[in-house]
Parts: C-alpha cells; sequence; structure tokens
C-alpha cells in the first residue's frame, strides 16, 4: 500500500532535527533531489547548503527527495504510484522545478531511474510546457556535464550560493520554455545544452561545438569570492545519514597542492578558507546540539588556524574529527589534539607506494617523511589508520604496485611497535585510477579491466599473513564505468538510456556497445582533440594543464599556490 511508503517517509523526518518549514506555500516550488539514499544524501554537506539556500529565497519553497530503497521502488513501479517529496509527500511531477544535486557519476542512472518513478519523461526534447523544469547541479555538471545533456533542461556550473538566487530572479513558469532558457542562459554558469550543435568527425570525435545564437561560447564556473557570507555546516540532523553523530563545518574550498590526478585540486580553485571567527561560529552551534565536530575540506591542513580550530573545540568540552590529514605537512600539535578530543581513527592518501610515483604525481612524500607522520599518529594512541592508494597511474611499474604491500608492512609493525595493542585496524584502500575533466591526466587513458585485477592480485599476496589489516578495492569494472561516464559526451545519454531500459544490465549493454569503452575510457585523447567539457570554462587554462602534464613526464615538480593572489594557473579574478 502507498500509504504504508508515506508513513515510512514521515516517521524519517520525523527523527529529523532543524529541517525548514516555510509557511506559505506560495511562489515557486522545488524538488531538491539527492540521486541516492537518503543515508548517503542527508550526509552530503553540499546538498544541505543548496537546500538551506533555496529555502532562504522569498517566493520559494524546497522539498527532498532520494532514491528509494529498491523495495519501495518495486513498490511504487507495482502500484503505479508516483514518487514523491520527503516532506509533504507531493508527487514530484507537481513541482515547478526538479532539482538534481550529483556528486558521483554511479548515480547518473539513479537520475533516469527516478524521473521514470516520477512519471516524468526523460528526455527533454519529450518533455511538455507543463512538466517540470529540470535542473542540475553539484560537482558532477560543473566537471562535465554532457553525459547527462539529453535529460536536463539546464545545469547549474560552480557553487550555488549567488547563482541560485539570480536564476530565481529569472525564472518565471509562464514563459515559454524556449525564451526561459534563453534568458536563463545570460547567468553566468547556466548551461543550457539545448543551446549549441555538436558535430562529430569520421573517428567519433567531436569535430565542433558551436553555439546557437543568444548563448555563450563558454559557460564560466561560478566561486564564491566571499566565503563568510555563506557559511556552511550541517542544517539539519539526520540520525540515519553518514556522519549523522556530527555537526560537520566546511572550513575550506579548493586545494593549492596541485596533485596532477586530481580533480578538487583544479575544479575548485583558488584555494580559499572560512575566517577563525565564522567558523567558531558555526562549531558553537553544534557544541549547543551536543554534537561532535567534523571539519571538512579538500585541503583542511593548510588552515593557518586549523591547530586554533582545533583547540577552541577541545577547549569548549567537545570532539572533533577531520576528513583526512596530509602527511607532508601536519602542523605541531594538531595530532595531539586529535589524540585528546577522542579520535580513534585517522585518514590520510599516501596515493602511491614509492617515492618516485608520488614525486610524478607531484605529491613529494619521502619514505622517511611518511613513517614518522604515521608513527606519530600511533604514538598519540590512536590505533585505525586507513590509507588511500591508486593503481594504475600514468608511468606505474610493478616496483611501484609491491611497494604499496611492502609500505603496508612498515606501517603496520609501526603500529605494534609503539604499543597500539590488538586494539585498531589498519585499513588498505586501493582502487583504480580514473582520468579526470580539468586536470593534467585529463587525456589519459585507464588500464584494462584484467590489468588492473592482476595488480589487486599482486597486492592481496603481499599482505599476507599481516595481522590487523584490511584491503579493501573498488571492482575494476566498475572504475571503468566511472571513467565512461567522467569523459564522456552527449551521445552518452544514449548508452544510459539503453541502460536503464535493461533493468540496469551495465554488462549486457555495454557488450552490445563495446566502443564506447575503448573510446571514452581507454584511449589516450590526441592533445588537439576537442573535449567535450571544452564549452565551459573553470578558470584553470588549457595551456597550463598540458605544461603540468610536461612537468609530470620530466618529473618537475610544482610548488604550492601561495597564499597571495596568484594567476600562475588561471585569472580567476575576471570570472
Amino acid at each position: 500500500m502507498s500509504w504504508k511508503l508515506k508513513e515510512k517517509t514521515r516517521d524519517r523526518v520525523s527523527r529529523e532535527r532543524n529541517s525548514i518549514e516555510k509557511k506559505t506555500w506560495t511562489g515557486r516550488s522545488v524538488a531538491l533531489v539527492y540521486p541516492n539514499s537518503d543515508q548517503v544524501g542527508m550526509g552530503n554537506l553540499g546538498f544541505q547548503k543548496v537546500y538551506a539556500v533555496l529555502n532562504s529565497l522569498e517566493n520559494v519553497y524546497c522539498h527532498r527527495c532520494f532514491l528509494p530503497d529498491p523495495e519501495d521502488s518495486g513498490l511504487l513501479k507495482k502500484q503505479g504510484v508516483p514518487l514523491f517529496s520527503h516532506e509533504s509527500q507531493t508527487p514530484l511531477s507537481h513541482y515547478d522545478i526538479i532539482a538534481f544535486s550529483v556528486t558521483f557519476e554511479m548515480d547518473y542512472l539513479h537520475v533516469l531511474q527516478i524521473l521514470d518513478l516520477a512519471h516524468i519523461p526523460l528526455r527533454q526534447e519529450d518533455r511538455g510546457e507543463r512538466d517540470p523544469f529540470i535542473l542540475v547541479g553539484g560537482v558532477c555538471p560543473s566537471f562535465n556535464p554532457e553525459p547527462l545533456a539529453l535529460f536536463a533542461d539546464a545545469f547549474a556550473v560552480g557553487e550555488g550560493e549567488e547563482l541560485l538566487p539570480e536564476f530565481f530572479r529569472i525564472f518565471d513558469k509562464k514563459l515559454p520554455k524556449a525564451d526561459l532558457l534563453k534568458s536563463l542562459a545570460e547567468i553566468k554558469g547556466m548551461y543550457v545544452p539545448s543551446g549549441y550543435e555538436i558535430e562529430y568527425n569520421a573517428k567519433g570525435a567531436i569535430a565542433s561545438i558551436e553555439a546557437k545564437h543568444g548563448f555563450p561560447e563558454k559557460v564560466q564556473r561560478r566561486w564564491l569570492k566571499d566565503m563568510d557570507k555563506f557559511p556552511t555546516a550541517t542544517v539539519i540532523s539526520a540520525p540515519e545519514a553518514v556522519f549523522g553523530d556530527m555537526h560537520v563545518v566546511e572550513i575550506n574550498r579548493g586545494c593549492g597542492r596541485h596533485c596532477r590526478f586530481c580533480l578538487a585540486g583544479y575544479l575548485f580553485r583558488p584555494p580559499r578558507f572560512y575566517s577563525l571567527e565564522a567558523i567558531k561560529s558555526e562549531i558553537d552551534r553544534g557544541l549547543k546540539n551536543g554534537k561532535r565536530i567534523g571539519l571538512l575540506g579538500s585541503a583542511c591542513c593548510d588552515h593557518t588556524d586549523i591547530v586554533s580550530i582545533a583547540r577552541y573545540i577541545v577547549e569548549s568540552g567537545g570532539g572533533f574529527s577531520l576528513s583526512s590529514l596530509r602527511l607532508e605537512c601536519i602542523p605541531d600539535g594538531l595530532i595531539e589534539l586529535l589524540a585528546g578530543s577522542g579520535h580513534r581513527t585517522v585518514t590520510v592518501a599516501p596515493e602511491a607506494g614509492t617515492e618516485r610515483l608520488r614525486s610524478a604525481i607531484n605529491k613529494p612524500l619521502s619514505h622517511a617523511e611518511l613513517m614518522g607522520a604515521v608513527e606519530k599518529i600511533f604514538s598519540q594512541g590512536i590505533s585505525n589508520l586507513k590509507l588511500y592508494f591508486l593503481i594504475g597511474l600514468p608511468s606505474e611499474t610493478g616496483e611501484d604496485i609491491d611497494a604499496i604491500s611492502s609500505l603496508a608492512r612498515d606501517i603496520c609493525a609501526a603500529r605494534e611497535r609503539l604499543a597500539c595493542g590488538g586494539k585498531g585496524l589498519v585499513t588498505i584502500s586501493v582502487n583504480p585510477f580514473v582520468p579526470k575533466p580539468f586536470t593534467p591526466f585529463q587525456r589519459v587513458g585507464m588500464e584494462g579491466e584484467d590489468s588492473a585485477k592482476r595488480k589487486l592480485k599482486r597486492i592481496k599476496e603481499g599482505l599476507k599473513g599481516i595481522n590487523n589489516l584490511k584491503l579493501i578495492h573498488e571492482k575494476p569494472k566498475w572504475s571503468l564505468l566511472q571513467g565512461l561516464l567522467s569523459r564522456g559526451d552527449r551521445r552518452v545519454g544514449d548508452l544510459l538510456l539503453k541502460v536503464h531500459e535493461s533493468g540496469d544490465d551495465w554488462r549486457a549493454v555495454i557488450r552490445k556497445n563495446s566502443w564506447e569503452m575503448e573510446f571514452y575510457a581507454l584511449r589516450d585523447i590526441p592533445g588537439d582533440e576537442i573535449l567535450p567539457w571544452d564549452i565551459l570554462d573553470c578558470g584553470v587554462k588549457g595551456e597550463y594543464l598540458a605544461r603540468e602534464f610536461q612537468n609530470f613526464l620530466s618529473g618537475k615538480a610544482t610548488p604550492p599556490c601561495p597564499t597571495t593572489t596568484c594567476y600562475r594557473c588561471g585569472d580567476f579574478e575576471g570570472m
């Protein structure tokens, strides 16, 4: 019965704290959708931030929706009941706008599933004037919106704090959609895919991207210059959410360390930091509610006040966690404060087992420095350590693969030596390298599934006999699909439709369309070939990325971004 599903949703909402209830339902209605479970969605700080921004706007009210549990999806289909929102159990088709926040490529298929469950035509060209307007934002469309271009009316590219108010100053459901789309395209950061013609050459590569009359040649990514205007922290406390026991506070965006594989290090530039005062205000709000504080950022250790922030939490009687630590730049006193607050797990990312490969990807860290930092962590009684490694990086050798196991042995031996005892665990997470747009490795092809499996097997054998160690890894087949979606053009939308129609049988569809995997994920893309995401301007110059790849080939290091204004990789002031 559909009433049981609605009751289940109401029960979940009733256990939340601080959800926003607007007194009036007048104005423009938005269903904000995270295309994954509500546990994952409510643990996403960006999703919560957009929810708060939308509900802060006059004449806009926003409700949430998530991918239903599998058994609930089956029941909705069986009964023919359209998917509904969490707050009011209103069918999504009744909202003016459905806004998707997409963080992971593997959620693209969930976007189609949600539209289907909502009884809304999937293709943009099949929807009429009375259907909801489909807006897609988040990390994924900010680096490559093209795989979802067949399904979206428009994309919000970049950070939405200032973009969304501008969108709603223009959005008028009464306007003919063609006129509305042309008006929205004038907003910096709004990409309207129907405003562009894509031509392909005989080899299948993009031959040209032409903007129609009235649409910009390039769509500039939006980024927030004054971070303190929009402090970002947990809005709704949801006990079932990932990190539901924490009040998560963002302390920085962007990273200036130039790791050559890392999307966050290039897409979210320039590096920016919230002020100590703004962060303290959010910490106070979390501690008042009895929450542990989670400090979030792509470069937490680069915040000049990170030790002061940590000390403030501890001296206020709270505990805190960090999203991750950079082993090469741990400030004095930070580990002691972590341990003193009751923190027992630290996450770090050496990425590679050898000094040579770490230097090549611009993550210079000697074995001695790495082990010194690890020993300092263990010596403070922090007995759980999680380490991230990549396999399949450009220039990788067998020696680099074996070094992952060797390094893990050294780390586990240090843990035993420093009296952590039988409690705790060292977790090694090993995943295939996936090339990302707007990085120096964006044109590098992935290695094949069989090669990745052999390397994982080699690592497993090297780890045999080590106590208190756990190896986890993503299946290579899913990493390859992520690579396909990461570098795909809008033709990948047809592939997504086929998979959706097949009942989500990726394997069967890929077997029938094997060229896609080779073309998008496995091949090296020539330097003069137009890229699907060339329609976007993220601020980082293409020639800079090409130069960084040459620095990789020659083994030349790139120093971190200075704290002062820098135009080494792009002109962000002009955006």
